[in-house]
């Protein structure tokens, strides 16, 4: 994704602003550290002051997939995450039969200080999601052989720990 490229070219109708913006699950993981930077300045032009801006990003180690890819033997993979930082990114499928494309995990200290570098944007509030929860790769699989019980207490515990700050290197996704 080239948001140089974008037909949406706030140079050409500065007057048009939005509320706010919304990302979720992944999508700002594929878009290279330079893009969200760019991205940042331009969403600082696009959304009205006081407006809202969230973004869901897969964060930079997931506990239940480390685990996952270890006990597999898959060592490589298992640490995909800590060497897909927002130096290069890893090339990844992000879907089963597609093409494989860089992924980037990123820290919610780098999203807050690019964010907040632009004077536009204050952080509200960071929340991680998925600190008790198997990730999507398990949930088509063994999630449907989890009893329902047990997905219902990881979720409730899953809301409990994900204001905890001092659980943010086990962020999934926030």
């Amino acid at each position: 994704l080239n948001l140089r490229d974008s037909h949406y070219d706030i140079a050409l109708e500065p007057t048009h602003k939005f509320a706010g913006a919304y990302c979720n699950f992944g999508g700002l993981n594929n878009v290279s550290p330079e893009d969200i930077k760019h991205l940042a300045h331009e969403l600082s032009e696009l959304v009205h002051p006081g407006g809202k801006v969230v973004l869901v990003v897969m964060g930079k180690f997931c506990l239940f997939e480390t685990l996952y890819y270890l006990l597999k033997g898959h060592f490589k993979r298992a640490l995909r995450r800590l060497r897909g930082t927002q130096k290069g990114g890893v090339s990844a499928r992000v879907a089963p039969k597609t093409n494989k494309q860089q992924v980037y995990f990123y820290s919610m200290s780098f999203l807050e200080e690019t964010f907040n570098s632009t004077n536009a944007f204050v952080t509200i509030k960071k929340k991680a999601i998925g600190l008790t929860l198997p990730p999507s790769l398990w949930s088509r699989s063994s999630s449907k052989r989890m009893h329902p019980y047990l997905l219902v207490l990881l979720s409730w515990v899953d809301s409990l720990l994900s204001d905890i700050g001092c659980l943010g290197i086990l962020e999934t996704t926030f």
